[in-house]
């Protein structure tokens, strides 16, 4: 029986695809892109300034200075005794910067997303 992914596990790789003739193409391409780092990562922080509520920024800035050896119901609590809000508000705040990568899913380890946001605030 065919799946309908059958005609494209059967389909050969295109030769010039990985040619070094491609490759030294995509070098120059991807080198053009690498000078513009900076400015995108100045982007990425001017955007997330603007996106995150004020909680929001004092929780991943909590987050980027903690060692995380409490567990996440632990440092949920800390935070809701700093920001004077209830744990609710936390636990949405947390599932908020998750939803955006900023933070990892089980551990509250701030992402490096996260570190560039909190990084671009010091800087």
């Amino acid at each position: 029986m065919k799946t309908k992914h059958n005609h494209i596990e059967n389909q050969k790789i295109d030769a010039s695809l990985v040619s070094p003739r491609f490759l030294d193409d995509r070098s120059v391409s991807i080198k053009r892109h690498l000078r513009h780092n900076e400015s995108i990562k100045q982007a990425f922080v001017k955007l997330a300034e603007c996106k995150l509520t004020l909680k929001e920024k004092h929780v991943l800035q909590m987050l980027s200075s903690k060692n995380n050896t409490l567990k996440s119901t632990e440092i949920a609590k800390e935070i809701k005794l700093r920001l004077n809000c209830s744990e609710s508000t936390v636990w949405n705040i947390i599932k908020s910067l998750r939803n955006l990568r900023l933070i990892r899913n089980d551990c509250l380890e701030i992402s490096i997303e996260g570190k560039l946001i909190t990084r671009g605030k010091n800087d």
